[in-house]
């Protein structure tokens, strides 16, 4: 009521100049509204490829596609430095060639659980870690699309994996706090395994559960010889690559 009134003391220019202003908020909040409903069908469509896209070996590879990988422009390898040489992991490729790349087993995968680094978007939304057993032999590992996150998964080296109750004396009895590599820490209810691998990964897969590892997320690793091409190197250290 007071607006009505405040308004009807106006005077014409005053009252032409604040009806400018409605239409104006009016036709950028319509535009904002258009720009989300792009973006939510967008999404939509991304996320019915990305779920269609499994396996990656249902589609072909030709025979030019360097280490039986079909790619994406945004294909990225990342390389991760080992005591005797490195692993190539490919993030987001098209397709692979099936007589190269095979299914990563089930055993070779364990759910760690949710967490980050101790930020407050950590704590809204902690993101799901995983535990990847890396096969004897392996020369290089492919990780699919997260498809409902819409994003790329992030890979490490497991280095550190320390455990620390969340409450001293009954902590064993609930959850515990896992240190990974010194800066992340995951909610687990329990301790991993000891692995007789050579090494394993740490492998997050963002927040959206739907994006499980080994399951709408595929795993590929193969045993035959990778050599990424200088020219993939991006950065002084050599750590992201691209097709």
């Amino acid at each position: 009521m007071r607006l009505i009134k405040a308004f009807l003391r106006l005077n014409n220019y005053q009252r032409i100049g604040c009806g400018l202003l409605v239409i104006m908020a009016a036709i950028a909040l319509a535009d904002r509204g258009i720009d989300i409903a792009k973006h939510q069908v967008r999404q939509r469509r991304n996320l019915a490829k990305c779920i269609a896209s499994t396996p990656l070996t249902q589609w072909e590879v030709f025979s030019t596609h360097t280490h039986g990988i079909r790619p994406h422009n945004n294909t990225i390898i990342r390389r991760l430095p080992l005591e005797t040489g490195e692993l190539p992991v490919v993030i987001f490729p098209k397709a692979l060639e099936e007589d190269i790349w095979q299914p990563l087993p089930a055993d070779n995968i364990y759910a760690v659980g949710a967490g980050g680094e101790n930020t407050w978007k950590d704590a809204i939304s902690p993101d799901n870690y995983y535990l990847i057993d890396v096969p004897e032999g392996t020369t290089g590992m492919v990780f699919s699309r997260l498809c409902h996150r819409d994003g790329d998964v992030g890979v490490s080296l497991n280095q550190t994996l320390q455990p620390k109750a969340v409450w001293p004396i009954i902590g064993h009895l609930f959850q515990r706090n896992l240190i990974i590599n010194h800066n992340i820490t995951v909610r687990s209810s329990e301790l991993p395994s000891a692995s007789a691998s050579q090494f394993s990964l740490v492998v997050n897969a963002g927040s959206h559960g739907r994006d499980a590892i080994g399951q709408q997320t595929q795993v590929y690793y193969t045993t035959e010889p990778i050599t990424i091409p200088q020219e993939f190197i991006d950065g002084p250290e050599g750590k992201y690559s691209y097709f």
